[in-house]
């Protein structure tokens, strides 16, 4: 049972339907439980000022809040229950209950939840006990999302096994740096063969596709043009693969900002000139095209044909509400994710993102990037989050790409002109043809390799790994 329908239970929510439960503990006030109630059809009021009594009245409702004051007259009308650290499935010592934060308590009672650990929380031994909470609870889902993952490579190759697996591997490589271990070698042999056997039908039917779904980077500002919202800001983070994300992410959870998430697919080659161009523009093949148009201009250049004012700020340019004025339709490009890969040092023998991953931890605690996001949430803006392609660690395959033959690429994925590829030492290698663009082909390295020295590996991108391809679209919900 999960702990929201345990407390749901125990408070008899079910029974009553015109009742105001004092929350003493937080729990009750957090996204976690508000979207519990929410999923589940409660007619509730979260109340944080006196206004929101007369705002919100109705016969029928529930009203949750931490104010232990409210208006004579519903006292009469509405049962008055209080939450408190008494009805939790766990004890928490009296000296801890005024300064213990509700999304600790949340951490206990999602232990409990799923493993079962019950706990005595106290003063003196506080740490130590967060600490076993977590590990124990990291360690479950950890096995719960290698399970997924063995299930979906049982499964007949499809676009949304694809997508799915992509994010739950994401899941899976987040989840062993938070717990130290290393990658899974077999495991990712198992991943990267499930990818090669599917790729390029996704290629064709998915990737390069104009069926308006919400499934390739091309489709995201599309989908933003067919909102309603009256601000929107579009928010990428340049080279986020989905276990980047989680990074990302999860750093921003803690500043209670709160996502609706799904996977979506970049463009082969995973290369920002192509993924990146598609991205702001919502044409998968602008990055193909003789003249490039730069980010920006493509960005409010698409806005501008429906009608609407619209900026592009890189990260560090969005720092007063001021620079808004004025704009309904906001770009925001953080480029720390993909410097950060690139200028990663790597040991010839490493295949763990995990020193990668602590890395953007540091900058997102550094830079505060938090701020940026509450900025626009407080000048009105409906958020989106994307990214245009993730990473891999490669090494060396002893080959090289003549810079000649180059029109477009990486140390993975290269495109090259169709009328001189017989004429290389290209002819064995993996080759992408590119729906509606006849001149051009997509060279890629094999496996997990790049065009190098086979002495050196490097955090980079251009392939078709589930890493460089599966990338998050999520939208700020709270």
């Amino acid at each position: 049972m999960a702990w929201q329908r345990l407390i749901a239970d125990r408070l008899q929510l079910d029974s009553m339907d015109k009742a105001i439960v004092v929350d003493e503990t937080g729990v009750l006030l957090s996204p976690e439980f508000k979207t519990f109630l929410e999923d589940t059809g409660y007619n509730f009021i979260i109340v944080s000022d006196k206004q929101s009594w007369f705002t919100f009245y109705s016969d029928k409702m529930i009203f949750i809040t931490s104010r232990k004051t409210f208006p004579g007259y519903l006292r009469n009308e509405y049962q008055v229950l209080t939450f408190n650290y008494d009805n939790l499935p766990f004890i928490v010592e009296k000296k801890l209950r005024n300064i213990i934060q509700a999304r600790d308590l949340i951490l206990f009672l999602e232990c409990f939840d799923v493993c079962n650990l019950q706990l005595e929380v106290r003063e003196k031994d506080f740490a130590e006990i967060k600490k076993k909470a977590v590990n124990e609870l990291k360690l479950f889902q950890l096995q719960q999302s290698n399970k997924r993952i063995n299930q979906l490579l049982s499964l007949e190759p499809a676009i949304e096994h694809l997508l799915n697996l992509g994010r739950e591997w994401g899941e899976y490589l987040f989840l062993r740096f938070q717990l130290g271990l290393e990658v899974d070698h077999l495991l990712t042999v198992e991943v990267d063969n499930f990818t090669n056997r599917y790729v390029e039908k996704a290629v064709n039917e998915v990737v390069y596709s104009s069926t308006g779904k919400l499934n390739s980077v091309h489709n995201v500002l599309p989908y933003l043009g067919g909102l309603k919202h009256e601000k929107i800001a579009m928010v990428c983070f340049d080279g986020m693969g989905w276990a980047e994300w989680r990074v990302v992410s999860d750093y921003l959870y803690c500043h209670d900002i709160r996502f609706a998430e799904q996977p979506q697919f970049a463009l082969i080659p995973s290369i920002t000139s192509i993924s990146r161009a598609a991205l702001f523009s919502g044409k998968y093949y602008a990055g193909y095209e003789y003249k490039k148009i730069p980010d920006d201009k493509a960005f409010t250049g698409f806005w501008r044909e429906r009608g609407f004012s619209s900026a592009f700020f890189r990260n560090g340019q969005l720092s007063s509400k001021e620079k808004l004025a004025g704009y309904v339709r906001i770009a925001l490009l953080f480029n720390f994710v993909d410097e950060i890969s690139h200028g990663m040092v790597l040991s010839d023998s490493s295949t763990s993102k995990n020193r990668f991953f602590q890395a953007l931890q540091s900058y997102c605690q550094t830079e505060r990037i938090h701020r940026q996001f509450n900025l626009l949430k407080e000048e009105g803006f409906k958020m989106f989050v994307c990214s245009d392609h993730g990473s891999v660690i490669a090494k060396g395959n002893d080959k090289r790409i003549e810079k000649f033959l180059v029109d477009s690429g990486s140390k993975r994925g290269t495109i090259i002109p169709k009328t001189i590829l017989n004429e290389t030492l290209l002819g064995d290698e993996i080759k992408f043809n590119i729906p509606g663009i006849k001149d051009k082909v997509v060279v890629m390295a094999d496996q997990r390799t790049m065009y190098d020295s086979s002495t050196k590996s490097e955090l980079t991108h251009g392939g078709a790994t589930l890493e460089e391809l599966v990338v998050p679209f999520a939208e700020v919900i709270i």
